[in-house]
């Protein structure tokens, strides 16, 4: 289930609008990670729908080269390939 709640701004609206997408990617704007005051302009944020859960990332990935998309499959493979390697270095997944 959504936790919408969780969801802040837009992010809450989009998530009501789109409610059978897990994940949102956007660019990255003030608020979306704490003590920072600001983003270059070839970032994104990957919001995970379920819990409002937000990453930071570049824009191109530098590991497959794939152009930046709003879809879930896209969120889920940069996701996956940040995990593949949290877990070669032995930290905790996201």
């Amino acid at each position: 289930m959504k936790a919408f709640h969780q969801l802040f701004g837009d992010d809450r609206e989009w998530a009501l609008d789109n409610s059978l997408r897990q994940f949102r990617v956007r660019r990255s704007r003030l608020g979306d990670l704490p003590k920072r005051d600001s983003y270059p302009p070839e970032f994104i944020t990957i919001v995970r729908l379920s819990d409002g859960f937000r990453m930071v990332l570049t824009e191109r990935c530098l590991r497959s080269g794939e152009p930046f998309e709003n879809s879930d499959w896209y969120a889920s493979r940069r996701l996956g390939l940040i995990n593949e390697s949290r877990r070669a270095r032995g930290e905790q997944e996201v």
